[in-house]
């Protein structure tokens, strides 16, 4: 009886750190984890555990494993990348053609410091390589004019392998639509976020000039 009651208190005091809420992977998600608080790599926040390197929230946002930082594996029942079927049209209505949409425009380091012009309406995207696991990230530094907005929060691609090795980095993905014509300037920075007084130790700077009435 003693035995058990000790097994039952190792239990307790190591315990899974939430499985349920926690990002983890098939690989990482059935063992336990010392309740101790950690560092977050991407934002610096607190880790649910001391063995994890990312908090939830980036976890979710990058989709990555807090422990390993390996992919997150597709919900069940989907493959990666699967996207849901268009259901047929109803019978005895007639059918509706997509209209065409024009291509992004896309941009990369090759393109910084260069002026690009683009259509009214036209989206500009921007893929910037980089890698989280190191602290750094991507992020908006400035846009100036009115030509261009930005189009939500920046994407994290990681680059897949065969093997699923980590820290191996990604791709950023910057999204923006040409608003109005005119000129904006579009700057975005390499930066560990609670690094706030260093400088960045990259930048991408591109200049917009939108046409059309």
């Amino acid at each position: 009886m003693k035995f058990i009651m000790l097994e039952l208190g190792i239990a307790l005091l190591l315990g899974m750190v939430g499985t349920a809420g926690a990002g983890l992977c098939s690989k990482c998600i059935g063992k336990m984890y010392i309740q101790n608080l950690g560092v977050c790599t991407s934002c610096g926040g607190d880790t649910s555990s001391g063995a994890f390197k990312l908090c939830h929230k980036c976890s979710d946002k990058l989709h990555q494993c807090e422990c390993c930082i390996a992919a997150l594996d597709p919900p069940a029942g989907k493959a990666a990348g699967e996207t849901p079927a268009t259901p047929p049209p109803a019978s005895g209505s007639p059918s509706k053609k997509a209209e065409p949409k024009s291509e992004a425009l896309e941009l990369s380091a090759d393109q910084d410091g260069k002026t690009v012009t683009v259509a009214k309406g036209r989206e500009i995207v921007v893929r910037l390589a980089g890698n989280p696991t190191t602290g750094f990230n991507w992020k908006v530094s400035e846009i100036s004019g009115a030509a261009v907005k930005s189009q939500g929060e920046p994407i994290y691609v990681p680059t897949q392998h065969a093997q699923r090795m980590v820290g191996t980095g990604g791709t950023f993905v910057f999204k923006f639509l040409a608003i109005k014509p005119g000129k904006s300037t579009i700057k975005l920075v390499y930066v560990r976020p609670w690094e706030k007084e260093k400088p960045p130790v990259q930048s991408f700077t591109a200049t917009i000039e939108v046409q059309g009435k």
